[in-house]
């Protein structure tokens, strides 16, 4: 039997769910089930996943790991603080506008390629939106 899953994400929740199971898969089996973690990572720069890394390390569940990759980035995280979920969409659109607005007035297109674009009229917030239970 094989059982896949990332024990460090949670984005499902089911109703009358009790945290994660994945820690516990190994020892419902006996002898307990081996656990090989798939730590490189294709998709992040390697400052992302350092900081992914220290934010795993203070986990008080879940099994170690060392998540690494070798995707190059001149860019550095940010940390971001804002006050909640409206907060990021504003955060986050205001951005991607900025970079977009930087693209537009960039006479040097080949610096500019990854810049997105945006339709005007086209950012969304989430006020007033979202239903809360």
């Amino acid at each position: 039997m094989t059982v896949v899953g990332d024990d460090a994400q949670s984005i499902y929740a089911f109703p009358r769910r009790r945290g994660p199971q994945h820690p516990r898969v190994p020892q419902a089996f006996e002898p307990a089930a081996r656990v090989i973690a798939l730590a490189q990572n294709y998709r992040s720069t390697p400052e992302i996943l350092n900081a992914a890394n220290a934010v795993l390390a203070e986990a008080e569940e879940g099994y170690a790991k060392a998540l690494w990759g070798n995707q190059p980035s001149a860019a550095k995280p940010a940390l971001v603080t804002v006050p909640d979920d409206n907060g990021q969409v504003d955060y986050i659109s205001r951005e991607i506008l900025a970079a977009r607005e930087a693209a537009s007035t960039c006479s040097n297109r080949r610096c500019c390629s990854a810049a997105p674009s945006i339709p005007p009229g086209s950012r969304s917030s989430s006020r007033g939106a979202t239903s809360r239970s």
